[in-house]
């Protein structure tokens, strides 16, 4: 998930574009299945990359490091490991 995100970043909008996507549809799961804390921070996620995608539309003025890159992608893959630890998976794959 990590180098995912990493090679999405080049593209103006794209990583940010399918973080928020991703994270919002993330979000919604998570509280329909009664993950509450996982739809929470989600949400976080997707209202601070909102707030940067705005500034990463062509033509992009900045784009995102390698650090926060690399957060996006441990973030959603740390999800994921939240959801089998718990046994309720919200992204419908199976654990």
């Amino acid at each position: 998930m990590t180098n995912l995100y990493n090679f999405m970043d080049g593209m103006d909008g794209f990583a940010g574009g399918m973080t928020v996507v991703g994270f919002a549809a993330l979000a919604a799961f998570s509280f329909y299945r009664g993950q509450p804390v996982i739809g929470w921070l989600s949400l976080f996620v997707v209202g601070a990359t909102a707030g940067f995608l705005v500034h990463n539309f062509p033509p992009a003025r900045i784009f995102w490091a390698t650090l926060a890159v690399c957060l996006s992608g441990f973030w959603r893959g740390a999800c994921r490991c939240w959801e089998s630890a718990t046994g309720s998976s919200t992204s419908g794959c199976p654990s």
